[in-house]
């Protein structure tokens, strides 16, 4: 992008055409007359029946040839913008499943001599508004053109018509074989402040395959910030009404919040939730109160969100407050917030000894200690003792790219917390932590930790060998990433859940993955778990290459009984993927049937707020479910014998209608994120629970009877099972 900016005259440069066509973008632009050729992409086209969608003002004004050069990646070798064969396109922006009818075009430049001209539809690749897959033609259609074509519109009619099964993005281009090859004119005037900044300023993009190609994947390729005049007819084949979709935006008095915490501090049944700030929000039978102040909830500490856990095992839910920064540079102190159990917080960090100050890091130079950017923890019991012990995955610093090492904190079971290093198993070496969980993954009868990292570096995976050692293990089980060329990938977030339904954990790392790097960099990976060991199978499963992958979250959208799929994106006009899951962990994307709104999303997290028998999810804003049909069974758990009294890392199976689930209670995921501790299945049809089963941490495994379904329980890890999920 700035080599194309330092090459391009500036806007009030902006090179003119002499007489520019003065008509509009809404006009119907006339066939040109075809000449005598074999070939024709030409014909009637129905100019009243369809809208055309276009981007440009209408005014013929500039060409490639109006612009310089740019430097390749190497700092030698130069591109003439003009002369370099490349391609030269547009994105039209599908909200609906529609049919493109016809293509209008505006060429600056053609050969003197007749000659077919080429244009063509092609899919959309990482859905970062620039980068489409040139070997891989929705549609081309050829038109004999001459010099006399050159300053007209000319259409090209789409016979039969192009299904897009949308929504997403279509791009019409035409390739330019150096000068000797047609060239588009661009417009005139350009969006924001020309610097294609935003996700709406720039809809055209030029792409040169074969330039940089032993750096890029794509060659060279960047939006411009001039539209070129090309212009698509669609039809609007089908449209689901807002009102229609799976979820509805929830207006209940919650802000937006990339970092997102559920739990249920007061114990009255419904989930409440700490927003980044910290900003606590107590759920008052669906609707939510910012209740900050009188908890003592002191905003500007440990202000990226956090995680819940009774790490004093009083029946009280406390919280850890993350000190992560969004520019990664010094971070304030950590935060943990006591309960007492009276609605209200005491902040007992100093007491219990979590601090993560250290001075092998001087970000800024600011020449002092600083505290580490925290971006995930989770909490878990590491060595089966009862008590919640905490992991910290810590980020880097974007001043010279240094970076953090995790902290993994070990609950004495006195309010105070000992930290672990190299002797129990934890890594020193530093790297790019985004966010953390800790789960029994292979279900041997134990806590293990996965942290997913930033930078091309590799994810970790300490398997817990028992007495609190653990092994890392990630590249031997498949969590590690795929290595490639020296790198692995970029994961922001992760989630676990059984997604074959097979009685095992399997995963998803949401990878932010560039189209430059594509054939080396991880895309988003969704692994399949066989006894201990997981194969990345998203590419045959149905998952699609987005570039910014950021945070995933599993639940069950129709309480059908399997894991759904969304995944949010960063950056502006990147939506959210949302997949539908068959059953078998194959999955079908279905965005415009889901209805979430949410583009540029961080965090998500999964909740019953409304406790009305389906799963929610805050993914940015809140979103209710309104259509979830089958039946359901929820529980909390409850560790009152020797597991953590909050139950996390707890691990239940549901037999009913001869099949298993499996669930575990959350103590943090994504990155930075907790879904609620209670327990949700959807059982689909089936209308009776036949038994469940729960390992409690460090504690015993009990059996429970006579549920029933669509009912909610609180099970003990003394045996009883009460209906009701509060106190």
């Amino acid at each position: 992008m700035l080599l194309l900016l330092l090459a391009c005259p500036s806007p009030t440069e902006k090179p003119q055409k002499e007489d520019p066509p003065t008509e509009s973008a809404t006009d119907s632009p006339v066939d040109s007359p075809l000449p005598d050729c074999e070939e024709s992409a030409g014909g009637t086209v129905e100019e009243a029946a369809f809208p055309w969608q276009s981007w440009d003002d209408g005014v013929s004004a500039v060409t490639m040839a109006d612009f310089g050069s740019v430097t390749g990646v190497d700092g030698t070798t130069s591109y003439d913008l003009s002369a370099t064969p490349g391609w030269e396109g547009v994105r039209f922006e599908l909200d609906h499943p529609s049919k493109i009818h016809a293509l209008r075009v505006n060429y600056g430049m053609l050969p003197p001599e007749q000659v077919p001209v080429t244009m063509g539809l092609y899919p959309d690749f990482g859905h970062n508004g620039f980068d489409y897959w040139i070997d891989q033609p929705l549609w081309t259609g050829t038109r004999c053109l001459s010099a006399a074509d050159q300053d007209g519109w000319v259409t090209y009619k789409v016979d039969p018509p192009l299904l897009v099964d949308g929504p997403g993005l279509v791009y019409a281009a035409s390739y330019r074989d150096g000068d000797a090859g047609p060239m588009l004119w661009g417009d005139a005037g350009t969006g924001g402040d020309g610097a294609c900044g935003a996700w709406d300023d720039c809809h055209s993009a030029i792409r040169y395959p074969l330039a940089d190609k032993a750096s890029y994947y794509t060659g060279l390729s960047f939006p411009l910030q001039y539209d070129f005049l090309i212009q698509a007819q669609v039809e609007t084949v089908s449209e689901i009404a807002p009102e229609a979709t799976w979820f509805q935006p929830a207006d209940v008095g919650l802000p937006a919040s990339g970092n997102i915490a559920w739990g249920d501090y007061d114990d009255d049944g419904d989930d409440d939730i700490m927003l980044a700030g910290p900003s606590l929000y107590r759920n008052d039978g669906g609707t939510f109160v910012d209740v900050s102040a009188q908890a003592g909830v002191q905003v500007g500490i440990g202000t990226a969100g956090g995680v819940w856990g009774d790490f004093d095992n009083d029946g009280c839910l406390d919280f850890y407050g993350m000190n992560g920064s969004r520019d990664a540079g010094p971070s304030g102190n950590e935060l943990l917030l006591r309960s007492n159990c009276d609605g209200s917080f005491s902040d007992v960090t100093a007491f219990a000894g979590i601090d993560d100050l250290q001075d092998s890091v001087d970000c800024l130079s600011e020449g002092t200690p600083q505290h580490s950017p925290t971006y995930g923890a989770a909490w878990g019991d590491f060595d089966n003792d009862g008590f919640l012990d905490l992991v910290q995955a810590n980020f880097l610093c974007f001043d010279d790219y240094t970076y953090y090492p995790d902290r993994f904190w070990h609950n004495n079971g006195d309010g105070t917390f000992s930290e672990w290093g190299e002797d129990h198993g934890f890594e020193w070496d530093a790297l790019a932590g985004r966010g953390a969980m800790a789960l029994d993954a292979d279900l041997d009868g134990d806590i293990d930790i996965a942290i997913n990292n930033y930078v091309l570096q590799k994810n970790l995976y300490y398997r817990n060998m028992g007495d609190g050692i653990f092994e890392e293990r990630a590249a031997l089980v498949g969590l590690a990433g795929t290595y490639s060329r020296g790198y692995f990938g970029h994961t922001i977030g992760m989630a676990f859940g059984d997604l074959d339904n097979d009685g095992d954990f399997d995963s998803v790392h949401a990878n932010l993955a560039h189209p430059r790097y594509y054939e080396f960099s991880d895309q988003t990976q969704l692994l399949i778990q066989d006894r201990g060991s997981w194969v990345d199978e998203a590419a045959d499963r149905g998952l699609d290459y987005h570039e910014t992958h950021s945070n995933p979250s599993l639940l069950d959208f129709e309480n059908d009984g399997d894991l759904d799929l969304t995944i949010s994106e960063v950056y502006a006009g990147r939506p959210t993927d949302v997949y539908v899951n068959d059953g078998t962990a194959h999955y079908t994307a279905t965005r415009e049937e889901a209805g979430f709104t949410t583009e540029n999303g961080w965090g998500s997290a999964v909740s019953d707020f409304d406790n009305d028998g389906d799963e929610d999810l805050m993914l940015t804003t809140l979103f209710r479910n309104d259509l979830a049909t089958g039946h359901y069974l929820k529980l909390r758990l409850v560790g009152d014998v020797a597991s953590n009294r909050a139950a996390i890392g707890a691990v239940a199976w549901v037999h009913a209608g001869g099949r298993t689930w499996v669930r575990t209670v959350s103590g943090g995921n994504g990155v930075g994120n907790q879904d609620s501790q209670t327990l949700h299945v959807g059982l689909g049809s089936i209308s009776k629970v036949d038994s469940v089963e729960v390992w409690f941490p460090g504690g015993y495994l009990r059996n429970y009877s006579d549920l029933q379904v669509d009912h909610s329980y609180r099970l003990t890890e003394s045996g009883l099972a009460t209906e009701g999920l509060g106190r």
